[in-house]
């Protein structure tokens, strides 16, 4: 088994957090929301994308952020 580089396992784990956003929109019951927010979040976190609260109204239970 080849061993990854730091630039592959972020891509990798970017890869799996954007799947995850995908099936957040997809969910149509909040058990399913919550767990594919969930699996967002920890891929996000393990591609060190950090979560910010927009200045516009975006960000976390705000709505989409458009105005």
């Amino acid at each position: 088994m080849a061993q990854r580089d730091g630039y592959q396992r972020k891509a990798y784990a970017m890869r799996r957090m954007s799947l995850a956003v995908m099936r957040l929109g997809r969910a149509t019951s909040t058990v399913e929301q919550d767990k594919a927010a969930r699996w967002a979040r920890l891929w996000g976190r393990v591609s060190e994308i950090r979560q910010f609260k927009l200045g516009n109204g975006g960000g976390k239970g705000n709505g989409n952020g458009r105005r």
